[in-house]
């Protein structure tokens, strides 16, 4: 069984991924500031801000495979708010990025978005471009395997305002 750790796996997608790799027998820690909806009841949490480098760090350990989607994902108030977009969305996956460096990862998932290559995107797609392009370094300086996966527009049962 492999064992995988999703950062922001209390949020609308990450929670759905949560789902789906418990479906396919994988051992998975829900990695996020906030505690699991009920449909997640029974898997393991750890309150985690992936601005904390501590919790990262111990939240990645023994870890194979290692999801990310946490971060600041409202479009709209990225545009008010660029620095805590950045620090969120980029130094957030850098953290995550320097736990994977300390241990021997499978896969690093990285959860983008269609805005990194629009100019409609602000300074969210700015984050995301930006996260993007430290992602491929990572790989290119320290070997960390990765996927990048761009989604579009999310919506379901479980979207919040963001």
């Amino acid at each position: 069984m492999k064992d995988a750790v999703v950062f922001g796996g209390s949020g609308f997608l990450g929670s759905y991924v949560v789902e789906e790799l418990a479906r396919r027998e994988y051992n998975v820690l829900i990695a996020d500031t906030n505690e699991p909806q009920s449909v997640l009841s029974g898997f393991d949490f750890v309150p985690c801000d992936v601005m904390n480098v501590g919790e990262v760090e111990r939240a990645v350990s023994g870890r194979s495979i290692v999801y990310n989607f946490a971060g600041f994902a409202n479009l709209d108030a990225s545009i008010d708010r660029p620095r805590e977009t950045i620090e969120k969305n980029v130094i957030g996956t850098i953290n995550v990025l320097e736990a994977c460096r300390g241990v021997d990862i499978e896969r690093f998932i990285y959860a983008s978005s269609a805005y990194a290559l629009s100019t409609k995107g602000s300074f969210y797609g700015i984050s995301k471009f930006a996260s993007e392009k430290i992602v491929e370094e990572f790989y290119n300086r320290f070997s960390i395997p990765f996927s990048i996966v761009r989604y579009g527009s999310l919506y379901g049962e479980r979207a919040n305002p963001d």
